[in-house]
Protein backbone atom coordinates (compact mmCIF):
# COMPACT_ATOMS: atom_id res chain seq x y z
CA UNK A 1 0.00 0.00 0.00
CA UNK A 2 1.25 3.46 -1.10
CA UNK A 3 2.12 6.16 2.13
CA UNK A 4 0.50 9.21 1.80
CA UNK A 5 3.87 10.83 1.63
CA UNK A 6 4.52 9.13 -1.29
CA UNK A 7 1.64 9.22 -2.75
CA UNK A 8 1.68 13.64 -2.34
CA UNK A 9 5.49 13.07 -3.44
CA UNK A 10 4.35 11.69 -6.79
CA UNK A 11 1.75 13.98 -7.11
CA UNK A 12 2.36 17.19 -6.35
CA UNK A 13 -0.67 19.07 -4.79
CA UNK A 14 -2.02 21.71 -7.45
CA UNK A 15 -5.47 22.93 -7.68
CA UNK A 16 -6.96 22.34 -11.07
CA UNK A 17 -7.15 25.22 -13.54
CA UNK A 18 -11.16 25.23 -13.76
CA UNK A 19 -10.60 25.51 -9.92
CA UNK A 20 -8.27 27.98 -8.91
CA UNK A 21 -9.04 30.22 -6.76
CA UNK A 22 -10.27 34.05 -7.41
CA UNK A 23 -8.29 36.53 -6.57
CA UNK A 24 -10.54 37.62 -3.80
CA UNK A 25 -10.05 34.49 -2.03
CA UNK A 26 -6.47 34.68 -1.83
CA UNK A 27 -3.71 32.26 -1.04
CA UNK A 28 -5.82 31.29 2.32
CA UNK A 29 -8.30 29.07 0.63
CA UNK A 30 -5.33 27.44 -1.60
CA UNK A 31 -3.29 26.66 1.76
CA UNK A 32 -7.19 25.08 2.91
CA UNK A 33 -7.45 23.03 -0.34
CA UNK A 34 -3.85 21.79 0.50
CA UNK A 35 -4.57 20.57 3.92
CA UNK A 36 -8.05 19.29 3.08
CA UNK A 37 -6.19 17.06 0.50
CA UNK A 38 -3.45 16.31 2.33
CA UNK A 39 -5.82 15.10 5.09
CA UNK A 40 -7.60 13.05 3.04
CA UNK A 41 -4.66 11.53 0.97
CA UNK A 42 -3.86 10.43 4.75
CA UNK A 43 -7.21 8.99 5.75
CA UNK A 44 -6.87 6.69 2.69
CA UNK A 45 -3.76 5.42 2.83
CA UNK A 46 -4.13 4.23 6.44
CA UNK A 47 -7.91 2.96 6.93
CA UNK A 48 -9.21 3.18 3.50
CA UNK A 49 -12.61 4.90 3.18
CA UNK A 50 -15.75 5.53 1.05
CA UNK A 51 -17.11 8.88 0.15
CA UNK A 52 -19.60 9.48 2.46
CA UNK A 53 -16.79 8.08 5.05
CA UNK A 54 -13.86 10.42 4.12
CA UNK A 55 -16.76 13.24 3.38
CA UNK A 56 -17.97 12.68 7.07
CA UNK A 57 -13.79 12.75 8.37
CA UNK A 58 -12.93 15.67 6.53
CA UNK A 59 -16.07 17.76 7.97
CA UNK A 60 -15.41 16.89 11.38
CA UNK A 61 -12.04 18.32 10.78
CA UNK A 62 -14.05 21.58 9.97
CA UNK A 63 -13.16 22.09 6.45
CA UNK A 64 -15.61 24.11 4.06
CA UNK A 65 -17.80 22.53 2.11
CA UNK A 66 -16.94 24.18 -0.99
CA UNK A 67 -13.05 22.77 -0.64
CA UNK A 68 -14.22 19.16 0.65
CA UNK A 69 -16.28 18.67 -2.74
CA UNK A 70 -13.65 19.59 -5.52
CA UNK A 71 -11.26 17.55 -2.87
CA UNK A 72 -13.32 14.54 -3.42
CA UNK A 73 -13.78 15.01 -7.24
CA UNK A 74 -10.31 15.33 -7.34
CA UNK A 75 -9.42 11.92 -5.91
CA UNK A 76 -12.42 10.38 -7.79
CA UNK A 77 -11.18 11.97 -10.86
CA UNK A 78 -7.49 10.57 -10.21
CA UNK A 79 -8.88 7.04 -9.73
CA UNK A 80 -8.34 6.88 -5.84
CA UNK A 81 -11.32 7.23 -4.05
CA UNK A 82 -13.93 4.77 -5.48
CA UNK A 83 -16.48 3.37 -3.58
CA UNK A 84 -16.99 -0.01 -5.39
CA UNK A 85 -13.76 -0.96 -4.41
CA UNK A 86 -13.54 -0.08 -0.93
CA UNK A 87 -17.10 -1.68 -0.56
CA UNK A 88 -15.70 -5.07 -2.25
CA UNK A 89 -12.26 -4.91 -0.11
CA UNK A 90 -14.70 -4.52 3.03
CA UNK A 91 -17.09 -6.98 1.82
CA UNK A 92 -14.10 -9.37 2.10
CA UNK A 93 -12.92 -8.49 5.18
CA UNK A 94 -16.48 -9.35 6.85
CA UNK A 95 -16.69 -12.49 5.00
CA UNK A 96 -13.17 -13.61 6.91
CA UNK A 97 -14.95 -12.51 10.00
CA UNK A 98 -17.87 -14.67 9.77
CA UNK A 99 -20.27 -12.05 8.59
CA UNK A 100 -23.40 -12.77 6.77
CA UNK A 101 -25.35 -10.82 3.85
CA UNK A 102 -27.12 -9.30 6.31
CA UNK A 103 -24.89 -7.69 8.92
CA UNK A 104 -22.76 -6.74 5.78
CA UNK A 105 -25.45 -5.09 4.31
CA UNK A 106 -25.85 -3.55 7.10
CA UNK A 107 -22.74 -2.11 7.50
CA UNK A 108 -21.43 -1.33 3.99
CA UNK A 109 -25.07 1.00 4.21
CA UNK A 110 -23.78 2.89 7.39
CA UNK A 111 -20.36 3.30 5.32
CA UNK A 112 -22.58 5.02 2.32
CA UNK A 113 -22.21 2.21 0.03
CA UNK A 114 -24.70 2.59 -3.01
CA UNK A 115 -27.59 -0.59 -2.51
CA UNK A 116 -26.92 -1.61 -6.18
CA UNK A 117 -23.37 -2.17 -5.30
CA UNK A 118 -24.23 -3.78 -2.01
CA UNK A 119 -26.23 -6.35 -3.72
CA UNK A 120 -23.65 -6.92 -6.15
CA UNK A 121 -21.35 -7.58 -4.03
CA UNK A 122 -23.53 -9.82 -2.19
CA UNK A 123 -25.05 -11.86 -5.15
CA UNK A 124 -21.21 -12.28 -5.82
CA UNK A 125 -20.54 -13.77 -2.71
CA UNK A 126 -23.32 -15.99 -2.96
CA UNK A 127 -22.61 -17.89 -6.12
CA UNK A 128 -19.14 -18.26 -4.71
CA UNK A 129 -20.78 -20.20 -1.73
CA UNK A 130 -19.02 -17.76 0.83
CA UNK A 131 -21.87 -17.61 3.09
CA UNK A 132 -22.76 -21.15 3.06
CA UNK A 133 -18.88 -21.71 4.29
CA UNK A 134 -19.58 -18.73 6.56
CA UNK A 135 -23.01 -21.15 8.04
CA UNK A 136 -20.72 -24.00 8.57
CA UNK A 137 -17.87 -22.05 9.97
CA UNK A 138 -20.52 -20.79 12.89
CA UNK A 139 -21.82 -23.71 13.30
CA UNK A 140 -18.63 -25.93 13.79
CA UNK A 141 -17.34 -23.00 16.03
CA UNK A 142 -20.81 -23.16 18.50
CA UNK A 143 -20.92 -26.48 18.12
CA UNK A 144 -17.39 -27.40 19.39
CA UNK A 145 -17.42 -24.94 22.13
CA UNK A 146 -21.02 -25.31 23.17
CA UNK A 147 -21.28 -29.66 22.96
CA UNK A 148 -22.40 -30.11 26.43
CA UNK A 149 -25.59 -27.59 26.29
CA UNK A 150 -28.66 -29.48 25.50
CA UNK A 151 -30.67 -29.66 22.27
CA UNK A 152 -32.36 -26.10 23.36
CA UNK A 153 -29.92 -24.50 24.50
CA UNK A 154 -27.70 -24.75 22.06
CA UNK A 155 -30.17 -23.91 19.64
CA UNK A 156 -30.67 -20.99 21.32
CA UNK A 157 -27.01 -20.52 21.06
CA UNK A 158 -27.13 -21.03 17.78
CA UNK A 159 -29.50 -18.91 16.45
CA UNK A 160 -28.20 -15.49 19.12
CA UNK A 161 -25.05 -15.95 17.23
CA UNK A 162 -26.29 -16.59 13.63
CA UNK A 163 -28.59 -13.06 14.67
CA UNK A 164 -25.36 -11.07 15.20
CA UNK A 165 -23.34 -12.45 12.52
CA UNK A 166 -26.26 -11.51 10.31
CA UNK A 167 -26.56 -15.04 8.75
CA UNK A 168 -29.84 -16.81 8.48
CA UNK A 169 -30.46 -19.19 11.63
CA UNK A 170 -32.11 -22.33 9.62
CA UNK A 171 -28.88 -22.08 7.47
CA UNK A 172 -26.61 -22.13 10.36
CA UNK A 173 -29.17 -24.87 12.39
CA UNK A 174 -29.25 -26.93 9.48
CA UNK A 175 -25.25 -27.24 9.41
CA UNK A 176 -25.88 -28.18 13.35
CA UNK A 177 -28.02 -31.31 12.65
CA UNK A 178 -25.42 -32.38 10.83
CA UNK A 179 -22.95 -32.60 14.19
CA UNK A 180 -26.07 -33.91 16.59
CA UNK A 181 -26.40 -37.46 14.48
Amino acid sequence: MITAEDFLHQHPISLPSQSLPRQSEGVEETEMYDQCFRSAVQSLTSAGASTKMLIDRLYRKHYPHEVITRVIHRLEDDGYLNDYEYAESACRKMIKKNFGPFRIQYELTQKGIDGSCIHSLLQQAEDRGDFDTVAQAIAHDVYQKNQSLDLYHLHIKVARIAQQKGIDVSTVLSYISEYEQ
